[in-house]
């Protein structure tokens, strides 16, 4: 499993479609940055794997398939995990 710790987000960007670069760390302690387009790879060829996550709640990292496609989070009864809620860099 691998959790994105921060976001990187294009300037003014203010949604999901908008997040250009995710960290990550994974459940190994291996850690690394990468753009949108390598994380929507990685989960097609591993769904379910990628998670966003505060103290109390997790949600999973899910591919919205437009032009591009982009990651967002599911949305769940919390917002502290939110990938636009989480750190930005």
């Amino acid at each position: 499993m691998n959790h994105v710790v921060a976001v990187h987000v294009a300037p003014n960007g203010t949604k999901a479609e908008h997040i250009q670069e995710v960290m990550w760390v994974a459940d190994n302690f291996v850690s690394g940055k990468c753009s949108v387009s390598t994380m929507v790879d990685f989960l097609r060829k591993n769904p379910g794997q990628l998670v966003v996550s505060s103290k109390d709640s997790k949600s999973v990292v899910e591919i919205v398939e437009a032009k591009p496609p982009y990651i967002r989070s599911t949305k769940d009864a919390s917002v502290s995990d939110n990938l636009l809620t989480i750190t930005r860099y």
